[in-house]
């Protein structure tokens, strides 16, 4: 068995060379709009992750991608996912 860790040399054995990593930092890092602990609302979706590799137009795109599968409804995300 091989384990890798995931980094920016990852992506470029991949040619994918460019693209974000981020670490979840604790219990609470998910795809949630609300925390698993209190089901409050998360302040911001990065608040249980770090950012390894990216920009900020990596942290736009995971943060709409959070939004949306958080709130498609079913038809438009097997649309989307379809499409992909």
């Amino acid at each position: 068995m091989k384990i890798e860790s995931v980094d920016e040399f990852f992506l470029q054995k991949r040619q994918l060379s460019g693209g974000g990593i981020y670490y979840a930092v604790d219990d609470d890092a998910n795809f949630s709009l609300l925390s698993s602990f209190d089901k409050n609302q998360k302040s911001t979706f990065f608040s249980d992750m770090r950012k390894k590799n990216g920009t900020s137009q990596h942290d736009q795109q995971l943060s709409e991608f959070i939004y949306f599968l958080n709130t498609a409804k079913d038809d438009t995300f097997a649309e989307k996912n379809n499409n992909t």
